[in-house]
């Protein structure tokens, strides 16, 4: 009588399962790319650790980096590309063992035995298992196995999982980690990463190892302007020096912004005017946020990011007056950002607790919560002009009471500011462009604002200036 087919929740391949070889190639490079010397330095500590983790969000590099510089340094490597579909746990030992055979040839084959029974690897991956723990205990097996057979090579050589955050089934992780502790020296793992996983924390795996943030891979001025002239883009210090700030070095910006910039050119547009206009209303780069960023999050951390774009600056009692909730507990999250994301930034000392988020991001969810939820727009503005007003910020106060379109509550902020503000040359550009938002027949009840338009008006170099003031004073 022929055996029971068995059935099991991990069978994710189908009867004969085929490896995806390009899941275990090193990625092509892209055609337009610079050699980043400094990334390469930090990467080649790697070769002294037992674990590299370079972390970052979507599009700062990562894998770029580290296919280039292995294909420059040519050390024995294997390479594994992860997808969700790898949280089945002997598809992923198919995997493993297939990276490993490129270092190290008959990986796979010295496996088999361990891995399933009847000696064939790839059908263990789809056998019907009855449960995980029938599958754990083959792998655990041939974990020790592995160990053991990886003591064997002599030479350093590097084993790197690329998109390893999409690994969340736990047996795997422990495998992993389990890996790392107890490998040889000469095994050096990198694991590329939006998020650093939890179990490769320092408190949980205590191995030599580094962390290459997403900051460290920011592209300087220097290899922008190479990166531009390798795209026969020509820029001055000035728009190098705004391409800069407007990009921040994040390297998939940097790749839009230079094909704004292109199609700015080729219909005769100044190169300034583009740089100028490049923003988070892009088309393809708001759909790059919109899907490489901001679906990264929490629903919970999306909510907390529009409705904290609101202001310039952040600090956890204003987003905390932001998400109505005294108790929301903004300051660890604002700190919990800004230590694994560098789109969002701790100012420093003198500003102490106050953070920035990334101007283009700050442009795309402002964008999004526009489109989306422009029902609390008014009411996002007037928390944060309340807050500000209480903490006597009464600039910033005027600032939101307008944008929130609350001229009743932005009057007597004004008349008590516009005295003062008068005097000083930036101020009396400011308060104009205050004075302008607000409707006339509220200007015209205000004694103190009629005069300070008066006053303005002779300020203006213009013929009809005097003609205004006088009107004003009339009125």
């Amino acid at each position: 009588m022929g055996k029971k087919n068995r059935r099991s929740d991990l069978t994710l391949l189908p009867t004969r399962p085929l490896m995806l070889k390009a899941k275990l190639s090193v990625p092509a490079l892209p055609s337009h790319h610079i050699y980043r010397s400094r990334v390469a330095k930090l990467l080649q500590e790697g070769v002294k650790k037992k674990l590299t983790a370079v972390v970052a969000p979507a599009g700062f590099g990562k894998t770029v980096g580290v296919a280039q510089w292995l294909r420059q340094k040519g050390l024995p490597s294997g390479w594994i590309t992860l997808d969700a579909a790898d949280n089945n746990l002997l598809r992923f030992w198919v995997y493993l063992t297939a990276c490993l055979d490129k270092v190290i040839p008959g990986t796979r084959y010295h496996l088999q035995p361990f891995l399933h029974p009847e000696g064939n690897i790839t059908l263990a991956a789809s056998a019907e298992i009855t449960d995980s723990a029938e599958a754990a205990a083959l792998t655990e097996d041939a974990l020790l196995r592995l160990i053991d057979w990886l003591d064997r090579y002599p030479g350093d050589f590097i084993v790197v999982l690329d998109d390893s955050h999409l690994i969340t089934e736990s047996k795997i992780q422990e495998n992993i980690a389990y890996l790392l502790r107890y490998a040889p020296e000469n095994m050096h793992m990198f694991v590329l990463a939006r998020t650093l996983p939890p179990f490769l924390h320092p408190f949980r795996l205590k191995i030599t190892r580094q962390e290459i943030r997403a900051k460290e891979l920011l592209f300087s001025e220097e290899e922008m302007l190479e990166y531009c002239r390798l795209q026969d883009l020509q820029l001055n210090p000035g728009e190098a020096g705004l391409l800069q700030s407007r990009t921040g070095g994040w390297a998939q910006i940097l790749h839009f912004a230079l094909d704004y910039l292109r199609r700015g050119q080729d219909n005769g547009g100044e190169l300034l005017s583009a740089l100028q206009d490049f923003g988070a209303d892009y088309g393809d780069l708001y759909e790059y946020l919109e899907g490489e960023v901001f679906s990264e999050w929490p629903a919970a951390t999306g909510a907390f990011m529009l409705h904290t774009s609101i202001p310039e600056r952040q600090c956890a009692s204003l987003c905390d007056a932001l998400m109505d909730d005294a108790g929301f507990g903004s300051a660890e999250t604002l700190q919990e950002l800004a230590a694994r994301s560098p789109l969002v930034e701790a100012l420093p000392a003198e500003e102490k607790g106050w953070f920035k988020y990334q101007h283009l991001l700050s442009e795309f969810l402002r964008h999004k919560l526009h489109k989306e939820r422009a029902h609390i727009v008014p009411e996002l503005h007037r928390r944060a002009a309340t807050w500000y007003r209480s903490e006597g910020f009464l600039p910033e106060a005027v600032t939101h009471f307008l944008k929130g379109k609350m001229y009743n509550l932005a009057l007597p902020l004004l008349e008590q500011k516009a005295p003062e503000m008068l005097g000083e040359s930036s101020g009396f550009t400011v308060l104009s462009g205050w004075l302008k938002q607000l409707p006339v027949s509220l200007l015209e009840e205000s004694g103190v604002l009629s005069l300070t338009m008066a006053w303005s008006g002779l300020l203006e170099d213009s013929p009809e200036a005097p003609e205004k003031a006088a009107a004003w004073l009339r009125k």
